[in-house]
């Protein structure tokens, strides 16, 4: 690259990228500008002996990616790196990203074109629970069907269900042929497999007119807000995340957090979340378990809304969360009858999340621990019994 990019010279035909674009969709369009049949095109231009990597759009860093690319679109190096996932960066410790000289050397080092761009790096195979750099991509069908559709950066987000313009669930796969999209598709607005017109599936229709539903689009606005998206909650008046404690902690703990409940709640089983489950919730979670295809992570999905859910509900709905995994414990085998006085391990305990559990543990506990058990058990079971399941079920660990 650094021995011809003086013979690149820019297309004539180009498009401006919009606000958080992804760069795969950004190529389709620019090759849609050209007339180019496939935007595989722009990867590898006839005249430079360079060329990139599709696997590696998502998270493009090597400097002569960027020279060739912005030479081509006459665009500078800070505008495509934010339509990369290394815009999300920040949400991670920066401690570790140091960690790899393949990715980051000093500011003083000679730059080669294999070196990384000086800008702030996702370490590799770091962060890859929250972040998707896969070639396809999921998809909100409306905002593929607007004028000017373009794929967003955020829908990469692996802890991201809904699109937060339309208020609808995004798309894992087409469900005319069932095939996943890639982002580097020919056509923004249709499936590259059958050429079907991007659609969601029917199923998630009565999931989205569930009344619960709310909670999983407040949740979802807020990962996006911890993310840097700036989320506009005007017309969404019964929106609000005053009553969420996961609004007052910064940014870099939010995913951790999240990831901590998604393990405590998977501990759980479906036997001991009906503790806490509302008639309501349960319904709308057996809805969502029929829309996700189960190869796509659909109890990720089911995990993720739930731990919505329970924040949606402030202090309340947390402290019944918090005797439905007290009740666990105490059903483990061996456990001592003495009421839990800590939640669960979530590793370092120094670390920023378990303190923060802890804490709201600890109000829990002093209002519920001089109770005891069998208090507990009550409260317990008699939410239990508002899905009309047999209390004793509970204690057998049968469904």
């Amino acid at each position: 690259m650094y021995q011809d990019r003086e013979y690149i010279t820019p297309l004539p035909r180009r498009v401006q990228p919009h606000p958080w674009e992804d760069l795969g969709s950004f190529l389709v369009r620019t090759a849609k500008a050209m007339g180019y049949e496939k935007p595989h095109w722009l990867l590898k231009p006839e005249i430079s002996s360079h060329g990139i990597k599709q696997s590696e759009l998502p998270i493009l860093y090597r400097q002569a990616d960027y020279d060739l690319l912005s030479r081509l679109l006459l665009l500078p190096e800070t505008s495509l790196y934010q339509m990369t996932l290394h815009r999300f960066s920040s949400l991670f410790n920066t401690s570790a990203l140091t960690e790899n000289p393949l990715l980051q050397l000093p500011k003083t080092a000679t730059r080669y074109p294999w070196s990384p761009i000086d800008q702030p790096l996702l370490p590799r195979n770091y962060g890859w629970s929250v972040l998707s750099k896969a070639q396809v991509i999921r998809i909100c069908p409306r905002c593929t069907a607007t004028t000017g559709a373009y794929d967003r950066l955020y829908w990469r987000l692996e802890h991201l269900l809904t699109c937060p313009i339309h208020h609808i669930l995004l798309q894992f796969l087409c469900p005319t042929c069932l095939k996943q999209w890639t982002s580097l598709r020919s056509s923004g607005e249709c499936c590259p497999s059958c050429h079907q017109p991007i659609q969601q599936d029917k199923k998630a229709h009565r999931t989205q007119n569930h009344p619960d539903f709310s909670s999983l689009l407040q949740g979802d606005l807020l990962t996006l807000h911890m993310a840097g998206y700036e989320v506009d909650l005007n017309g969404l008046n019964h929106f609000s995340f005053d009553q969420d404690l996961r609004a007052s902690i910064p940014p870099v703990h939010y995913f951790p957090l999240l990831n901590s409940f998604h393990t405590t709640l998977s501990w759980l089983g479906i036997d001991h979340c009906l503790g806490f489950f509302s008639p309501s919730f349960y319904e709308m979670i057996l809805l969502l378990a029929k829309t996700f295809p189960t190869k796509l992570r659909k109890s990720h999905s089911l995990l993720l809304t739930t731990t919505h859910w329970i924040f949606a509900g402030g202090i309340p709905r947390l402290f019944m969360f918090f005797d439905a995994v007290a009740f666990w414990l105490v059903q483990r085998p061996g456990y001592s009858s003495r009421y839990p006085d800590h939640p669960w391990l979530l590793g370092d305990t120094d670390h920023f999340v378990y303190q923060f559990v802890r804490n709201l543990y600890r109000r829990y506990y002093d209002l519920y621990a001089s109770q005891g058990i069998p208090a507990l058990e009550q409260r317990v079971l008699q939410r239990r019994k508002q899905h009309g399941m047999d209390p004793a079920i509970f204690f057998n660990g049968k469904e």
